[in-house]
Parts: structure tokens; C-alpha cells; sequence
């Protein structure tokens, strides 16, 4: 969903990927962030790039797919200086019962 008047009014929303919860961030390269948790067919987190503001969108990166079941997500990003993308997010251990922290330290893909 867009705004152009400073998040007064929206458009309706667009179908982007099957992904949830999303976490957006802004890149010092101008590029949108978008990471999310991936709870269909595989599981794990992920991330699409935009490098035009959100009106297109790259194809996914698998971030991560490994997680043992439906039970993780809630990405959030930051950049880091040197430029990577640091994205925590919460899911089971290997054989563990219960959630831990978890990480991916990761660059944009190059234009």
C-alpha cells in the first residue's frame, strides 16, 4: 500500500509474497528492506529489495530455512557500517523445545 500525502490516506493493498510478519528498513544505498518469516512449504526468514521506492520488488532471498517448524519470525533489520544488513529474528534450535534469538549477517545483491 502506498501514501502520497505523508500517510494521511493509503491505496488499497498489493499482493507481494506470501511472508509474514514484515519488518521494512531504508538502506544508506536508497534501497527498501523488506524481511519476513516464511511459514508456507519452507520455513525459515527472508528478504525482497527495492530499489525504487516499493513500486517493483526483487525476487525472494531465503535468509534463512532451517527453522524446524511454523514458529519463528518477527525479522528486524539494521544496517551495519560496513554496509551489511544484520537481521534478528526468533525460531527453534535444532533439537531445542523452546525459541532462541538468531541472526543473519547479509549484503544486497548487487544491481
Amino acid at each position: 500500500t502506498f501514501s502520497s500525502d505523508g500517510g494521511k490516506t493509503w491505496t488499497a493493498p498489493e499482493y507481494l509474497c506470501a511472508g509474514a510478519p514484515p519488518h521494512v528498513m531504508k538502506h544508506s544505498s536508497g534501497a527498501l528492506i523488506l524481511t519476513y518469516t516464511l511459514r508456507f512449504g519452507i520455513f525459515g526468514q527472508a528478504a525482497r529489495i527495492s530499489y525504487d521506492g516499493g513500486k517493483s520488488w526483487s525476487d525472494e532471498i531465503v535468509l534463512c530455512d532451517n527453522a524446524r517448524d511454523w514458529d519463528s519470525g518477527y525479522c528486524s533489520s539494521v544496517e551495519l557500517d560496513d554496509g551489511s544488513v544484520y537481521t534478528v529474528y526468533y525460531q527453534k534450535a535444532f533439537d531445542d523445545r523452546h525459541c532462541s534469538l538468531m541472526y543473519t549477517k547479509w549484503e544486497l545483491p548487487k544491481k
